[in-house]
């Protein structure tokens, strides 16, 4: 049996304990006293402004999360369109990842509110995301049926009347910004409605994007806040010394 340590007098040492620390919410160092809010520590400036609500304007929040989750939204729209024309196979599965990060772009941008109102944002841009990948396939099978049309229309010889409207000039050439978007709105419309024309046959990647809406959905369900303290932040201990 080994002899006990003899008691040390000449040295001070500190027990453990949470020293300064940054605030999860201003990322700033919290130096006095702090909150617990759901797990994570914030200052006492930031949990004074929670609790009254003036942490941030609502419509800042919104605009934030419109911003971010919409980014989300066209990089996965991209993301899938160029799987699809790089390997020729539809996979459904990328639906899912799109819920997921549009998801957490809107509520990074909300600053972790959530909200029925924010699950709604996320689940509109998820299925935005998943029109805008079939956007470019149904603007080209609009083309070329456009030119079946021209080509048809061409083989018959048109009447006097439809040759001197012809030789008239156009009164208005260019196309307005109203029509553009006009006819954007209905590209986007015929796209939605892309992954429903199979009917039955494509149900397994319905309910894979109905999947994915889920995981949007339920990213941003509002939390209760969970609020503990304030706990004081312990000072840093010197360093050893001698007596």
């Amino acid at each position: 049996m080994s002899d006990p340590q003899p008691l040390q007098f000449d040295r001070v040492e500190y027990a453990s304990a949470p020293t300064a620390t940054t605030c999860a919410n201003c990322r700033q160092q919290i130096v006095q006293s702090y909150y617990e809010v759901n797990g994570k520590l914030i200052c006492s400036r930031c949990h004074e402004a929670l609790t009254q609500g003036s942490d941030g304007s609502r419509g800042l929040r919104v605009g934030r999360a419109l911003i971010a989750g919409f980014g989300a939204a066209v990089a996965g729209a991209v993301v899938w369109w160029g799987v699809r024309k790089l390997t020729g196979y539809e996979v459904g599965l990328i639906s899912i990842g799109i819920g997921i990060a549009v998801g957490k772009a809107v509520r990074w941008g909300s600053q972790q509110r959530g909200g029925w109102a924010y699950q709604l944002l996320a689940v509109l841009l998820t299925y935005s995301a998943v029109a805008g990948n079939y956007m470019p396939d149904t603007f080209q099978a609009l083309r070329e049926m456009g030119k079946q049309q021209t080509t048809a229309a061409s083989s018959t010889s048109p009447s006097p009347a439809v040759q001197k409207a012809s030789a008239a000039p156009a009164k208005d050439e260019g196309v307005s910004l109203f029509k553009f978007l006009l006819a954007l709105l209905a590209l986007f419309v015929i796209a939605a409605a892309a992954p429903f024309m199979a009917g039955f046959e494509n149900i397994i990647g319905i309910l894979i994007i109905a999947f994915g809406l889920y995981e949007a959905w339920k990213i941003n369900k509002r939390v209760p806040l969970t609020i503990t303290g304030p706990f004081s932040v312990a000072p840093a201990a010197p360093p050893a010394s001698n007596v």
